[in-house]
């Protein structure tokens, strides 16, 4: 017996059961797919989650000295973010870095938002932006050390 290729086996099918009906189970089938990719989370990881945004928001609004509300776009956002792997603490780092930078320009003082700081384009924008200066910072404090070790030095 020959094992069948998937095309093989759609073509047997579709003659079976016919094109519409094969199409119909098909468009069935990647949507139940899509609703498990998709769908909330639940049971203890939703009850971390829940926690999760509340430290974000609650420190946002701790900062901004706002009342920022958890709608569905910012649940949204901070799902997305922590689903790829970032920390409670990468959201602290990046308030703090807009804040710092937005909060004396009447311009950009509005923007200070959970949409705009998490929008996916700004987040990441600010991640690469933070870390440049941690790096530039290290690097401008190994120069100091550098510099002093170099002035400690006793010629012979």
């Amino acid at each position: 017996m020959s094992r069948k290729s998937i095309k093989e086996l759609n073509f047997e099918a579709r003659d079976l059961i016919g094109l519409a009906e094969f199409d119909r189970r098909i468009r069935s089938w990647l949507m139940r797919q899509l609703r498990v990719l998709n769908r909330e989370p639940t049971g203890e990881s939703k009850g971390k989650f829940d926690q999760q945004r509340e430290e974000i928001i609650g420190e946002l609004n701790r900062r901004c000295n706002s009342r920022y509300r958890e709608n569905d776009e910012t649940k949204r956002i901070i799902r997305y973010w922590i689903s790829k792997g970032r920390t409670v603490e990468d959201f602290h780092l990046v308030d703090v870095h807009r804040i710092t930078k937005w909060r004396d320009d009447p311009l950009l003082r509005d923007y200070i938002r959970p949409s705009t700081l998490y929008r996916k384009s700004h987040f990441d924008e600010s991640q690469s932006e933070l870390t440049e200066t941690e790096q530039e910072r290290h690097e401008r404090e190994m120069k100091t050390i550098r510099d002093l070790a170099a002035k400690k030095r006793v010629p012979d």
